[in-house]
């Protein structure tokens, strides 16, 4: 059966996650302010809209979760939400997106306190993870990452066109003892974005990644927004704010997940009239990778191999 944009929309807004995840055979636990899975520990349900797999680092909506948990198409997954609306109608009125309600259960949003200094924020991303030191500067100079004092993770900043703070991710510096994760309240409509005037916008999962393109492409002339998820949200919250933003270069990862969720973004932003490419990464040959940062750091091990960027369409 065919469903139009709009019906897919509504589809989703009406969707309660952990209702679904229920009706999926799955066994929601309050944490909190969210909801996590009794069989996989490190997921959380955010607003009952959003969730996120930090161990698998796969997040997004109501199409994403059946994708990701029962292992179905694209489109098997928009059949099986349209399944779970007709069932559930009537309970879904209660649950229909409401963000006056959502404000109310959302935790304080508090940040971090910054460290004296940012030691292992520079050696996690400049010797592990390869990062140019003239991007890792940019972002530190604008307030866009910093160490956090506690910890001492990598707290990324997302802020809106006027600089406000609403979400934050934080990142592990030891990869012995990785740590992902968000800081509590946050918004995910929001994400890690770094804006430059113009009119073309690339898109990327995670934050590192689009820091591991900027330093291997150089290219200071496109603004850069990490989802820090599968879904789009971030991507609509972004370019509500930036109406000059025209051309959208979707950079996701090269794994299924990845390819899948292009695909769907580049349909619907293409049908909004935006010129829309999907460049996943490309590595050199006899390499394998799945992201941008796993490419930043072959080429810095192998800095005079030629690598084609990205792959076409």
């Amino acid at each position: 059966m065919h469903y139009t944009r709009e019906q897919i929309d509504d589809m989703k807004a009406r969707c309660d996650l952990v209702d679904l995840a229920s009706w999926c055979g799955y066994t929601p636990v309050k944490k909190g302010h969210t909801y996590s899975l009794q069989e996989h520990d490190s997921v959380r349900i955010f607003n009952h809209q959003t969730f996120m797999q930090y161990s698998s680092s796969v997040g997004g909506d109501a199409i994403v979760f059946l994708q990701h948990f029962m292992n179905c198409t694209w489109q098997e997954a928009v059949e099986k939400l349209s399944e779970f609306s007709r069932i559930n109608i009537d309970r879904q009125q209660s649950h229909i997106y409401n963000m006056r309600e959502i404000k109310k259960e959302r935790a304080p949003f508090v940040l971090p306190e910054k460290a004296e200094n940012y030691r292992r924020l520079y050696a996690y991303l400049l010797k592990t993870r390869k990062i140019d030191k003239s991007v890792v500067d940019y972002c530190v100079k604008n307030h866009l990452i910093y160490e956090s004092a506690e910890h001492h993770n990598i707290v990324f900043l997302s802020r809106d066109k006027d600089g406000i703070v609403h979400h934050a991710f934080m990142r592990g510096t030891n990869d012995a003892y990785p740590y992902k994760g968000d800081v509590e309240g946050n918004d995910k409509k929001y994400g890690f974005n770094i804006p430059v005037s113009g009119k073309k916008l690339r898109v990327f999962e995670a934050a590192i990644d689009a820091l591991s393109e900027w330093s291997i492409t150089k290219d200071s002339s496109v603004s850069r927004l990490a989802l820090g998820m599968l879904s789009d949200a971030p991507l609509e919250t972004f370019l509500k704010e930036h109406p000059d933003v025209k051309e959208i270069d979707l950079c996701l990862d090269g794994d299924e997940p990845g390819r899948e969720a292009a695909k769907r973004i580049s349909e619907k932003y293409i049908e909004k009239g935006y010129k829309v490419a999907i460049k996943h990464p490309v590595f050199p040959e006899g390499k394998e990778g799945k992201d941008f940062n796993d490419l930043c750091r072959m080429l810095a091990e192998k800095p005079r191999q030629a690598a084609r960027r990205y792959s076409g369409r």
